[in-house]
């Protein structure tokens, strides 16, 4: 009797095990083709799907990568994988310069829309790079969606948005959900003059907080015309908690704070940023000095050993930091989280550099 009580347990396992595996679905994609084509599956196979895409640099297609779902399925798109051969995603390193996204002047890079969907959308260890377009490099959108939103440690360079006025360099949405954006760079990026940087939406006002923006670097974005681009746009209902930002693009309004198109409920701790349009409603431990980028001319938006921003973020803020930066090394080397995006790993010399 307990043998076959047993059969039979072992059997309900065997089912239900087959029965989850039925509900979720991983892609290792290695050329464009194949994540254009994973992207699409996972659009309409009704799974929760997870989407590795290997180490190395992908030409979008016509139009850039595309994802649109109504299904209530999540979707986890992360790069950084590699493997024995270039077919296989077996191990992943952490960090958002090694799998680009290449736009080549001429696309934007990425699209990705659900709508009335519970599913969460997540993108993280990637590089986007030359788009061109309305949104040049990231438009995420889930319209009448409660899932959660999550971009991280990624580095966005190079993209140049086409419009005249009113573009993003990267533009996040969420109506119902929740927004994390963590750990990202946004930087020497072209637009027209009047754009932003980067903008995101809540519309979440049933829960407490809406949108979580902690640790990233904005800095070096430029209109076509030399003046600098506009930062952060924060719009929509939602609270936005905005912790260890470094936000440096030069312009009066590097973090718009209009009541009248701005999101109404924003708590700033310990950011670095250049200008705000209003004094933020909630403040604390925010500062206005020279970051001490090691050398933005040349693209390097990490930070000289004494800079300001340097051990002067908030270890533990709302939405929490990720374990590593974009470059993948660990957070919180000192004692103290850093500002930005990138974390100081070395000891202080008299120059400013570290060891």
């Amino acid at each position: 009797m307990r043998s076959f009580a047993f059969q039979l347990f072992s059997a309900a396992l065997l089912a239900m095990s087959a029965s989850l595996a039925a509900q979720a679905a991983t892609f290792c994609a290695t050329t464009t083709a194949e994540l254009q084509t994973a992207l699409t599956t996972a659009a309409g196979n009704n799974q929760d799907n997870t989407i590795d895409v290997h180490l190395g640099t992908y030409a979008v297609p016509a139009g850039g990568f595309v994802y649109s779902a109504t299904s209530n399925h999540s979707l986890d798109l992360e790069g950084g994988w590699y493997g024995s051969s270039p077919g296989q995603c077996i191990v992943q390193e952490f960090t958002g310069d090694e799998t680009v996204l290449d736009g080549q002047n001429t696309d934007p890079v990425m699209n990705i829309q659900t709508e009335g969907t519970t599913g969460n959308i997540t993108v993280r260890y990637f590089t986007f790079e030359k788009g061109f377009g309305t949104t040049s490099s990231l438009y995420v959108a889930a319209d009448i969606s409660t899932g959660s939103i999550r971009v991280e440690n990624s580095l966005f360079r190079g993209n140049q948005s086409n419009t005249n006025n009113n573009a993003y360099e990267v533009d996040v949405a969420s109506y119902a959900g929740v927004v994390y954006f963590l750990d990202n760079a946004i930087v020497d990026n072209v637009g027209a003059p009047g754009g932003v940087a980067l903008r995101l939406y809540s519309g979440d006002t049933i829960d407490s907080y809406g949108v979580y923006m902690n640790n990233n670097t904005i800095a070096g974005n430029t209109a076509i015309d030399g003046s600098p681009l506009e930062g952060v746009f924060p719009g929509g209902g939602g609270t936005f908690t905005v912790s260890n930002n470094i936000v440096w693009d030069g312009s009066a309004d590097d973090f718009i704070n209009d009541t009248t198109f701005s999101a109404p409920n924003l708590i700033l701790t310990n950011n670095d940023v250049d200008g705000f349009g209003l004094p933020p409603p909630q403040s604390s431990g925010d500062i206005k000095k020279d970051p001490k980028f090691i050398d933005p001319a040349n693209g390097n938006y990490r930070l000289m050993g004494d800079s300001p921003a340097r051990d002067a973020g908030e270890n533990s803020p709302p939405g929490t930091t990720r374990n590593v930066d974009l470059d993948g090394n660990s957070r919180v080397v000192f004692g103290t989280v850093d500002m930005g995006a990138y974390e100081v790993q070395q000891e202080i010399f008299a120059d400013g550099f570290g060891g």
